[in-house]
Order: structure tokens, then C-alpha cells, then sequence
């Protein structure tokens, strides 16, 4: 398990939340998430959470990123959850998975207190 954040504070919590659970397979590092230092097609799982990205012009970059890290098998999963103010939001996020060859696999709903959040699984669109 690799844990990135860009924020060296948000690894601090995470590395404290690592000690409590005394996970010995979790690695923390400080990185951009367009620029994640990992091995291209490494990584069974790439979840990103409680974004906004998909808002900003470091969505694309992004997309490129996880398509190069996540492996080129069947199993392989991306996992992305943003606030959606509407129904746009996520059809967007849909054309933007579909644009970058990944293939839309499931939608969740969840609640996180004041904000709806859309949880979006994908996987490469070669399977």
C-alpha cells in the first residue's frame, strides 16, 4: 500500500494513523499526484479520495498519471470520489474516464455529513 499526498501535514496524520494501525506493508510518501515517482504499471489499485480535481486543470494530468502506474490487468481498479453539485458533474468526470481510455465500471453514492460524494470505479479500457 502507497499513501500520497502532496501536503507534507496530511502525511504526518497518515503516518500516525500507519503507526496506530501498525501497518508494515503501507508506504507514505510526499508527492503530486501527476508525478508519482512510482513504477509505470505497478500499482493494483489507485484510489483518490475527497477530490476536487476534476474541477481543475490538473484532472487530465492526473488521468495520464494512473493510466502509466496501474497495471494492464483485468483485476486493476481506479477509484476516484469527488463532491458533485449536479448531475453534470458526473457525466463530465464519465466523458473524462472515457476520453482517457479507462472504462466506467461502477457508481456509489455516499454521504459525508453536508455533501453528497461520488464514488467512480474504473479500469483500463483494454479488458
Amino acid at each position: 500500500v502507497t499513501c500520497i499526498d502532496i501536503s507534507p501535514e496530511m502525511n504526518k496524520i497518515a503516518e500516525r494513523i500507519k503507526a496506530r494501525a501498525q501497518a508494515k506493508n503501507m508506504s507514505i510518501r510526499t508527492a503530486s499526484g501527476i508525478a508519482t515517482g512510482l513504477p509505470t504499471s505497478s500499482q493494483n489499485k489507485v484510489i483518490v479520495l475527497q477530490t476536487d480535481l476534476p474541477k481543475t486543470i490538473h484532472w487530465q494530468p492526473l488521468l495520464n498519471e494512473v493510466k502509466r502506474i496501474l497495471k494492464k490487468e483485468s483485476d486493476a481498479r481506479f477509484v476516484v470520489s469527488f463532491a458533485a453539485r449536479n448531475r453534470k458533474d458526473v457525466q463530465d468526470v464519465l466523458e473524462s474516464l472515457d476520453n482517457s481510455h479507462f472504462k466506467f465500471t461502477a457508481l456509489k453514492y455516499a454521504e459525508t455529513g453536508k455533501q453528497e460524494a461520488i464514488i467512480v470505479i474504473a479500469r483500463h479500457a483494454l479488458f
